[in-house]
C-alpha cells in the first residue's frame, strides 16, 4: 500500500513543481509601459548603429494602443495593434521641426520613420525589442524611466 501512496505524492510534488514554474513571474520587460532606445537598425545581418548624439526612443502604451517616442529630432505618434507576435502601426504622424545637428540627423530620421510604418513583429527578450519589417529589423534596449 506503500507504493501507491509514494507514486501519488511525488506525482503531486511533480505536478505543484511544474504549476509554480508555468506560473513563475517574467523578468523580460513587455513591449508596453516601457521605454524603448533605438540601438540599431537595418537590413537582418547588416544592421547599422545610429549617428553620435542621436536617441531614437519608443514607448508603447497598450490602454490606449498609442506609440509614442522621438526620432532624432521630431517626435512621432502611431496607433498600433498586437495580435501574438504580429504587429501593426497605423495612423504614424510627426512633428516637423528642422534639425541641423548632427549632420545627416533629418536622413536617420526619414529612415526610420520609414521602416517603421512597415514594421509587421516583434519579439522581447530580456531587455531587447526586436521590430521586424521586410528584410530588415529595428533593435532597441530598454532605457530607465520608461
Amino acid at each position: 500500500m506503500k507504493q501507491p501512496r509514494m507514486a501519488y505524492m511525488m506525482t503531486l510534488t511533480l505536478v505543484l513543481a511544474l504549476g509554480a514554474v508555468a506560473c513563475g513571474e517574467d523578468s523580460s520587460p513587455s513591449l508596453d509601459g516601457t521605454l524603448w532606445a533605438l540601438e540599431s537598425y537595418g537590413p537582418q545581418g547588416a544592421t547599422r548603429a545610429l549617428l553620435a548624439d542621436t536617441e531614437i526612443t519608443a514607448e508603447f502604451d497598450g490602454s490606449e494602443d498609442r506609440l509614442t517616442g522621438s526620432a532624432g529630432c521630431n517626435s512621432y505618434f502611431a496607433d498600433y495593434a498586437v495580435e501574438g507576435s504580429d504587429l501593426t502601426l497605423s495612423a504614424l504622424t510627426w512633428t516637423e521641426r528642422f534639425c541641423l545637428n548632427p549632420q545627416g540627423v533629418l536622413d536617420q530620421e526619414r529612415s526610420y520613420l520609414t521602416v517603421l510604418g512597415s514594421v509587421d513583429r516583434f519579439d522581447v527578450v530580456d531587455t531587447t525589442l526586436r521590430l521586424f519589417y521586410s528584410g530588415g529589423l529595428l533593435v532597441f534596449e530598454t532605457r530607465e524611466g520608461g
